[in-house]
């Protein structure tokens, strides 16, 4: 596994996280695919990040369940909160709204099918973000941050706020929900990279993530 220079990494990252701001920007642009390869291609460049075909169970049911409790309470916590003050499917206020409307609104802006769209997302948040994401943030960056808590903190960081960016297509850009988002992902991804580095395996996350964006997709299509 290379070592990746500190300030590297940190460089790397900043600029991929610009490079996502400027995606979402620019929806459908060809920087959504020149993001996400570069995502993949880098850490597989530079080998910096520990994988092993033979998964340790009891570390990765450890991490499922503190990340699919998390998920559980967190969420349920704030759909009982936007329940009390009627606001759900307020995409302002509701994450879920903004998915529904932000399916609506690339339907619209395109004029495809929202049918195309909801394959088209499925098809990203249970393939190409779990690989990209997971091999970048937890392979990539947690390692170019040496680890420990500064790695943890600072990948995660920089993954939570690639998440700012999802929404910026709708009419108005919904602050609250985002920032919902940014919180549930920070941790999420502390989640993530402890996985990885009790595990040293990054299929370890890659599963999680992709188990958990499954729990995602059922919250927003069939509940």
């Amino acid at each position: 596994m290379a070592n990746i220079p500190y300030r590297k990494s940190l460089y790397v990252g900043i600029l991929l996280t610009i490079l996502s701001l400027l995606e979402n920007l620019l929806f459908y642009s060809p920087l959504m695919i020149f993001y996400t390869v570069l995502s993949i291609l880098i850490p597989i460049k530079y080998r910096n990040f520990n994988y092993d075909f033979k998964i340790n169970y009891k570390i990765f049911l450890k991490y499922l369940l503190f990340s699919l409790l998390f998920t559980v309470v967190f969420f349920t916590v704030v759909n009982f909160t936007l329940a009390k003050l009627n606001l759900i499917g307020n995409y302002y206020y509701d994450i879920n709204g903004c998915f529904k409307l932000f399916i609506n609104t690339i339907s619209l802006k395109f004029n495809i099918s929202q049918d195309f769209v909801i394959y088209f997302l499925v098809f990203h948040l249970l393939i190409i973000s779990p690989i990209s994401e997971e091999l970048f943030y937890r392979g990539y960056l947690l390692n170019g941050f040496g680890g420990g808590q500064k790695g943890i903190f600072l990948s995660s960081l920089l993954f939570a706020i690639r998440h700012l960016f999802h929404f910026l297509i709708l009419p108005t850009y919904p602050i609250f929900s985002e920032m919902l988002y940014f919180i549930s992902t920070f941790i999420y991804g502390i989640i993530l990279s402890k996985s990885y580095l009790d595990s040293k395996n990054i299929f370890i996350p890659l599963l999680i993530h992709i188990l958990s964006n499954i729990l995602i997709v059922v919250s927003i299509f069939l509940i």
